[in-house]
């Protein structure tokens, strides 16, 4: 009976094991299947999310760049003197002695000049004037075909050294630069001429007279017909500004002109005045003197 006992007891010590072991690889294999079916997932969860980018970003299209250009900007002329002669609070130069008359009558500035004579009517400012336009009306009630009303431009505070623009009673248009020679004694070079100039108007009627400086050149036109147009010169490029009447040596009569307005605007982007080289001998004065005088009498 011992020795049956001892069998039996060993054969369920066998089972025991068997099953512990058999428990043990079932325990295994469940394991390793779970970390495959994990390992296999995430790989197609990766699969997914990369095709999903990839059709995203083909489909995403290239934004369009629209730019609005700005609005380019004009300059616009500034207005550096304007006088109309209602009253004389420009107050310019007024003075009555036999020959030589200057007054302001029906809201005009009158010059009146005989005895072969100049009379010149400086502009009441002290800017030294470079780059303008100027635009004045007035009225040639008295002259001979050789009397002339005009104006100075770009001169020195003696008027020794300018350019002088002409209008003659026989319609002539002439621009002159004046200096002074080597013994100081007054010289003028005709730089322009236009004769027979259809568009002034006959004495007693109102004309408007335009001046153009910008730079080395200078334009005049008649009732806005363009009479002389971007004549060259270099010499003077600032000064003051005169207003004038001539009485010819021949003319028995004295000369009289009716000024109703005077405006004189800037050049909003003027040309550069070039480094001057005077074509005259002796040359003149390379820079006129800037300071204006109210009255220059010749």
């Amino acid at each position: 009976m011992g020795l049956h006992e001892t069998r039996r007891r060993k054969q369920k010590k066998l089972l025991v094991w068997l099953a512990v072991i058999v428990l043990a690889l079932l325990c295994c294999s469940m394991v390793v299947m779970a970390k495959v079916d994990n390992v296999s997932s995430t790989a197609l969860r990766s699969g997914l999310t990369t095709t999903t980018t990839s059709t995203h970003a083909t489909a995403t299209s290239t934004p369009t760049i629209s730019v609005t250009a700005s609005p380019s900007v004009t300059a616009t002329p500034t207005q550096i003197f304007y006088d109309d002669f209602i009253n004389n609070s420009k107050q310019w130069a007024i003075t009555n002695v036999p020959d030589l008359m200057r007054y302001m009558d029906a809201d005009q500035l009158v010059l009146s000049v005989a005895n072969r004579r100049i009379l010149t009517e400086s502009v009441p400012s002290t800017t030294s004037f470079s780059n303008f336009t100027l635009v004045t009306t007035y009225t040639l009630t008295a002259a001979t075909k050789d009397d002339s009303v005009g104006l100075y431009v770009r001169g020195d505070s003696n008027l020794d050294y300018d350019y002088r623009i002409d209008i003659f009673g026989n319609n002539t248009v002439t621009i002159s630069k004046e200096y002074l020679d080597g013994n100081s004694q007054p010289q003028s070079v005709e730089l322009a001429r236009k004769t027979n100039v259809t568009a002034i108007r006959a004495k007693g009627q109102l004309n408007t007279l335009t001046v153009q400086l910008n730079g080395p050149t200078i334009s005049v036109a008649m009732n806005g017909t363009p009479v002389i147009s971007s004549l060259y010169d270099a010499d003077y490029s600032h000064g003051q500004i005169a207003l004038f009447v001539i009485n010819s040596k021949s003319s028995p009569v004295a000369v009289t002109a009716r000024f109703s307005s005077l405006e004189i605007d800037s050049i909003p982007d003027p040309m550069p005045m070039p480094t001057p080289t005077p074509s005259i001998t002796p040359p003149p004065e390379s820079t006129p003197s800037p300071t204006p005088t109210i009255c220059a009498m010749r």
